[in-house]
């Protein structure tokens, strides 16, 4: 009996170790599907931009393009300060197991106030904007409106982060750029040439995708910790989080808000287009540096983040040199020959690409090596940069002086985080001598 029993339970094991493999298997298929998924919602907005870029360019010409630009692009910046961090203290909070909707109410009152301070803001710049390319200031002013929605957007958007459930807010980037292509076709296919009318429809193509994060939390993810944070607490964090992206925002998109107001809409709509082209290769940068931030925190050694840098700044350098030759024959054919200013701010901003790819994998091993705060310091002193040329260059500034302020912006950034990446090896050989047997004995 007893041999029985034994010989029973062996054989009973393969069939539970092929449950089990077979749960594992569910499991990571369902996690491979759920990646592959937010890859693809993730890509759908490049992948459009890239398509309707020509389109735009077509169908409003140079000055269109530029009003376009001038209405869109300060809302990138104004969003990044409106927000103040709130996002990623909702992610943070909700992740930590507190209930989510009492987390959302602060996220949202701390938005309500900020978003207030910036919409005045923006209210005294539309005069300057309005001024400068010739557009009606309430129109501007109408449509920068929208920062106070996407606001609170990203409050609810932050909570489906926090519960770890992605499929919203992976319907929301799917859904937003197929709508903004379906628009953009649309209004080309009517033969609508004013800038206004394109700028409203990409702001209703945005909040449309953006009502799928509108769907009710399950009682499960509402968190187990039945209270919220505290008010203080809260708006500590969103005060430090905003720090960095901020400083990331400004970095890479004030150039582009404060163009309108120095330049014609014709010269910012020939920058416009340069910008979308030169914005591609950094692809392989963002890729690089999620990388090399991996390494980094995962202690891998200075050889081996070298190798995926030097891979990576190879295939920068590859990407952008070849466009970069091909934009005088390329770029007409595709725009057309009215923008055939946009060449050498092609040119000059590729070259900012590279450097911008430099500063971005410095960044990356900052804060793979747990300094989240030293990280934000480059993108802290190219902002500073750009500020400070703008207001001394304010009256005599140009598309291709902006261009060139963009490589040297870039170049302060990835010289100060060198300097930040140096400082912190060399506290860490430091702090490796003193702990040697040598140095106690």
């Amino acid at each position: 009996m007893t041999r029985l029993n034994a010989r029973s339970k062996t054989s009973g094991r393969p069939a539970a170790n092929r449950r089990v493999r077979g749960s594992l298997s569910r499991i990571f298929d369902r996690r491979l599907l759920a990646t592959a998924r937010s890859w693809s919602a993730y890509a759908v907005l490049p992948l459009i931009g890239l398509i309707t870029a020509p389109i735009l360019a077509r169908a409003l010409g140079p000055v269109g393009r530029g009003e376009l630009a001038a209405i869109l692009q300060p809302t990138t910046v104004a969003g990044a300060v409106a927000s103040i961090g709130a996002p990623a203290a909702v992610a943070f909070f909700v992740a930590k197991s507190f209930n989510a909707n009492r987390v959302q109410r602060l996220g949202f009152a701390t938005v309500g106030v900020s978003t207030s301070l910036v919409i005045l803001g923006l209210f005294f710049y539309s005069f300057i904007v309005s001024s400068s390319i010739g557009l009606s200031q309430p129109l501007v002013f109408l449509l920068w409106l929208g920062v106070i929605p996407g606001a609170f957007f990203a409050v609810r958007r932050a909570a489906w982060q926090g519960t770890r459930r992605y499929g919203p807010i992976d319907v929301e980037r799917s859904t937003s750029g197929i709508l903004r292509l379906v628009v953009v076709v649309s209004l080309f296919i009517l033969g609508v040439s004013s800038a206004g009318i394109f700028a409203a429809a990409y702001l209703l193509a945005s909040f449309g995708a953006s009502l799928a994060l509108l769907r009710p939390l399950r009682p499960a993810d509402r968190g187990m910790v039945a209270n919220g944070p505290s008010a203080r607490s809260f708006v500590s964090y969103s005060v430090l989080a905003s720090m960095g992206t901020i400083a990331f925002t400004l970095n890479n998109r004030l150039d582009q808000a404060l163009l309108p107001a120095t330049v014609s809409a014709t010269e910012l709509g020939y920058y416009s287009v340069a910008v979308t082209v030169a914005e591609v290769p950094l692809i392989i940068s963002t890729v690089t540096a999620r990388n090399l931030m991996a390494e980094s925190a995962g202690g891998v050694g200075s050889k081996q983040m070298t190798h995926t840098a030097v891979l990576g700044g190879i295939g920068m350098i590859a990407v952008c040199g070849l466009a970069a030759a091909s934009v005088p024959l390329a770029l007409p054919a595709i725009f057309g020959d009215d923008f055939a200013g946009s060449i050498v701010l092609t040119q000059l901003l590729l070259l900012a690409a590279i450097v911008t790819a430099v500063g971005e994998c410095l960044g990356a091993v900052i804060t793979g090596k747990g300094f989240p705060g030293w990280a934000s310091l480059g993108p802290a002193v190219g902002a500073l940069t750009t500020i400070a040329v703008f207001i001394f260059f304010w009256r005599e500034m140009t598309v291709e002086l902006a261009a060139v302020l963009a490589i040297c912006a870039q170049a302060a950034t990835a010289v100060a985080s060198g300097v930040v990446v140096l400082l912190l090896a060399r506290s860490r050989r430091a702090s490796a001598v003193s702990q040697s047997p040598e140095a106690n004995a």
